[in-house]
């Protein structure tokens, strides 16, 4: 558990997290474990994401909560306290 996530869950309600998906899942089908993961992320106007495409003037539509790395093996992406309680449950 990071204290930092912890502390932006508690600043702002929301954080931006990694996970790192098992080798067996990367190797198997992972765009089901992104599928199944990405319910656990967020949408949030205080996101990274959000900030960068504000500034680069190119919101022009939603952005998705989570991004997956296919090659790396991890999602990145945003989460309330209640999607971040899901991810730590979801192992």
């Amino acid at each position: 558990m990071s204290v930092q996530i912890l502390q932006d869950l508690r600043v702002s309600g929301i954080a931006q997290v990694i996970v790192v998906l098992k080798r067996r899942v990367v190797a198997g089908s992972p765009s089901e474990a992104v599928i199944r993961l990405a319910r656990h992320f967020v949408p949030s106007d205080l996101s990274q994401d959000s900030a960068l495409a504000r500034a680069t003037g190119k919101m022009g539509g939603p952005l998705p909560p989570v991004r997956y790395f296919k090659h790396l093996g991890i999602a990145l992406g945003t989460v309330d306290r209640r999607g971040y309680a899901a991810l730590r449950a979801d192992r």
